[in-house]
């Protein structure tokens, strides 16, 4: 093994070890009896090891590495520093949040995991028991930060509580932690259950409880609507410039973000609404389109059963479509489930897990299906390409199906060629053929434009000053996503700074490279072969898919 592979080695165990229910998640079995610790003795732990690397990986020649290598070199480099920029700013780090915090984070973990062993079984068990410590640990953490003038918003403080409401207010028969998967005919499996549900009984709602008592304790510190950005509080310009760097990948400012958005919100796909509305819709005018595309009850849908139908529906529509277009294609299925009902109010219209490195589960497509009827059925196409098929399952499954790479490239959370992918996989969709109609293709239009409002509203929130109420007007202004999710999407871009950057900015990037790539190979240009370039080298960054594709473009040209 070489330096570089030793150090993404000792990297990624030091990764997962401070993340062990990712761990699990991920399908690494080493970490199941612990539980995160956010501790700030733990907290500093992990960034001196963080930093350690990081000046470790900076002092390896990137002369001496070969082509391998000096991905792996550069990955270090910038995941190391994310890790960093992660923490520091408590962005995403034991944050307060209905989307990134404790117990979001903790419910969705525990929906995932499978004790394969009885080892692995009993190991989850002692897991579960430390749950009253990470959510004091949580308590005592938000209020330092509270503390120091680095409040959440009030808003986002009572969807904290509303969540927990109802994890607490949930029948204890059906509690996640209850349902756990367990070993495959195993004789023990009945008293392991009934230690599940004595922990989730005795120790986790107990420890729920006084951590929602304490968090709704603090909401009447928490920031006002008219201040909901990190420009109202302390190093928050500073904080959301790194945000800027992590979820990007690339050296924006935060006005040419807001610029782009604006560009691409009112201009291009303002056109493509009235383009598409006419045909669809009989109308041209673009506020008819916008409320039609929200308001019309003959466009939603008329229960969850339909919602999950026509989910799995587009999964197998898009998998038969995919030879045409790729050639590295994923083994593992993909399933389609509904979002756990403790956190469907408060939580996005969908979103993806990748399937565990050890088999034990496969991608996994979550639908929210919560208030049905107010869910848009010209959207689930999009949304289904984007999340499954050819977004996120080929993208993240086949990262974990390489062989060939450390351990850490291939789980990166690299957001701008995550999501980027993600978003060019609603439009290469177009492409496929896959859309059924004008209709659905106005869901795909409502997708993008939705995500260049990101760009306005998660710049204008976080360094223009503007308030919540102005980000919910630009919002129904120019996209058609529902009212329920206008308002669960402003509170996720005040409470995850940056994060709604990353898909805009990565589908742009892709679409460059792309029609770079086919001006420069002409007639030599095969989509198959770029998307090999896009999906073969696990989860990189902006910067190093485009040396990838100027490297490709390279050899096809002298070929």
């Amino acid at each position: 093994m070489t330096q570089i592979d030793r150090l993404a080695a000792d990297y990624w165990d030091r990764n997962l070890e401070a993340n062990p229910t990712s761990a699990t998640i991920i399908g690494d079995r080493r970490f199941d009896h612990l539980l995160d610790d956010i501790s700030p003795e733990a907290t500093e732990q992990i960034l001196s090891q963080y930093r350690r690397i990081q000046a470790e990986a900076e002092a390896i020649d990137e002369g001496a590495l070969d082509h391998q290598g000096r991905i792996t070199r550069s990955m270090l480099l910038s995941e190391t520093q994310a890790d960093i920029d992660m923490i520091e700013t408590g962005v995403l780090y034991g944050a307060c949040d209905p989307n990134t915090g404790v117990l979001v984070g903790l419910l969705q973990a525990a929906g995932q995991t499978v004790a394969t062993t009885p080892e692995n079984a009993a190991a989850l068990l002692e897991r579960y028991r430390q749950v009253p410590r990470l959510f004091d640990q949580a308590l005592e953490r938000h209020l330092v930060e509270f503390a120091a003038g680095r409040t959440p918003t009030a808003t986002n403080i009572s969807r904290v509580v509303s969540q927990l409401d109802g994890y607490l207010g949930s029948d204890s028969t059906d509690d996640p932690f209850v349902q756990t998967a367990g070993p495959e005919d195993w004789d023990g499996l009945g008293e392991w259950r009934g230690q599940l549900e004595q922990i989730a009984t005795e120790i986790i709602r107990p420890a729920l409880t006084k951590y929602r008592d304490g968090v709704e304790q603090l909401a009447v510190q928490g920031r006002d609507d008219d201040h909901p950005g990190l420009c109202h509080i302390e190093r928050g310009d500073e904080d959301y410039l790194r945000a800027i760097r992590t979820f990007t990948s690339l050296p924006f400012t935060a006005q040419e973000l807001h610029e782009i958005g604006r560009e691409e919100a009112e201009g291009r796909l303002a056109d493509e609404f009235r383009a598409l509305g006419e045909n669809a819709l009989g109308t041209s005018d673009l506020s008819e389109v916008l409320d039609r595309l929200r308001n019309d009850p003959t466009l939603r849908y008329a229960n969850a059963a339909e919602i999950t139908s026509d989910a799995e529906s587009y999964v197998s529509r898009s998998w038969a479509a995919a030879p045409d277009w790729f050639n590295l294609r994923p083994s593992a299925n993909c399933e389609v489930k509904e979002v756990p009902a403790a956190l469907a109010k408060d939580v996005p219209p969908a979103y993806y897990f990748p399937p565990a490195t050890d088999g034990s589960r496969p991608g996994i497509y979550f639908i929210n299906t919560y208030d049905a009827s107010g869910r848009a059925r010209y959207s689930g196409e999009a949304v289904a390409y984007h999340e499954a098929n050819p977004g996120h399952h080929f993208q993240l499954t086949l990262s974990t199906e390489l062989t060939d790479l450390p351990e850490f490239r291939k789980h990166a959370l690299t957001y701008a060629f995550v999501e980027g992918w993600g978003l060019y996989s609603e439009r290469l969709a177009d492409e496929m053929g896959l859309y059924t109609d004008d209709l659905t293709r106005l869901g795909m239009v409502s997708a993008d434009a939705w995500r260049a409002c990101r760009l306005v509203v998660d710049t204008g929130i976080h360094a223009l000053g503007w308030t919540r109420q102005q980000a919910v007007d630009y919002m129904h202004q120019w996209c058609a996503i529902d009212e329920p999710s206008v308002q669960v999407e402003v509170d996720r871009y005040i409470g995850m700074p940056g994060q709604a950057l990353a898909y805009k900015v990565g589908q742009r990037e892709i679409f460059r490279l792309r029609e770079k790539a086919q001006l420069d190979l002409g007639d030599r240009f095969d989509v198959k072969d770029f998307h090999d370039v896009c999906l073969g080298s696990g989860n990189i960054n902006l910067p190093i898919l485009s040396d990838l594709v100027e490297g490709w473009v390279g050899k096809a040209r002298s070929a």
